[in-house]
């Protein structure tokens, strides 16, 4: 990756500042699949120990 954006006319800084933002943006993404799972863990936890709770949906 560094050589394709070095090889595009890009300096060794702008290359590494591209690496580092795909890389941030690799990790925000795999947080937020990992956060989706848990949260979606949690409700079936909660449901199952409490089948008589009543959901409840944010308004739009």
């Amino acid at each position: 990756m560094m050589d394709q954006a070095v090889a595009a006319g890009c300096t060794a800084d702008e290359a590494e500042d591209r690496a580092i933002e795909q890389v941030r943006q690799l990790g925000g993404e795999l947080l937020g699949d990992w956060a989706q799972e848990q949260q979606s863990g949690s409700l079936a936890r909660a449901r199952e120990q409490h089948p008589q709770s009543i959901k409840h949906i944010k308004k739009k």
